[in-house]
């Protein structure tokens, strides 16, 4: 019984992956010595969120204090 749950996620993940497209890294960190693009955890969930809905995934935060 396990064992299919786990195909399915498994199959979802994958078509998932498929349907994503590179996320555009529209930032820009200014260290001492170099400089270097990134995407905002907004800009990621943002593109992917769309993947998640067609292919029956989600996503859940848990924030926990340290």
């Amino acid at each position: 019984m396990a064992d299919n749950g786990i195909k399915e996620i498994a199959t979802a993940l994958c078509k998932f992956q498929g349907a994503m497209e590179s996320i555009k890294k529209r930032h820009i960190a200014e260290g001492k010595t170099f400089d270097y693009k990134y995407a905002e955890l907004g800009d990621i969930l943002d593109a992917a969120r769309p993947a998640m809905l067609e292919n029956g995934l989600s996503l859940m935060q848990n924030p926990t204090q340290i």
